[in-house]
């Protein structure tokens, strides 16, 4: 599996409202421009217990999923680390994953 980074920067352009389909120009005001903005990507894990209840680093998990992004892992990325690598070695735990977008702040 790949190493977890916090966040991962992304640049996207919004389109919306942009229906061009060949027939004709396009529209070539202010208002019709892409806007350009910088998203982040967070990585976000999924843990659950589906054999029964466990805990590990200081985290307890169940049969529901418990959804863990990475500033909740610990206050250093040494820690973050060594938690992660603590859920990852257990073989009764399931992690899954998934990103999450959001804009980036100013």
């Amino acid at each position: 599996m790949a190493k977890v980074t916090a966040t991962t920067k992304v640049n996207l352009a919004d389109k919306a409202g942009s229906t061009n389909d060949g027939d004709t120009e396009p529209e070539t005001s202010e208002a019709s421009e892409p806007v350009s903005r910088m998203m982040l990507a967070e990585h976000i894990a999924i843990v659950t217990a589906p054999a029964g209840p466990r805990r590990r680093a200081g985290f307890g998990f169940g049969p529901v999923p418990v959804e863990l992004r990475w500033d909740d892992l610990g206050d250093t990325d040494e820690a973050r680390e060594t938690a992660l690598n603590a859920i990852r070695a257990d073989p009764m735990l399931k992690l899954d994953g998934r990103f999450e977008e959001r804009p980036v702040e100013d």
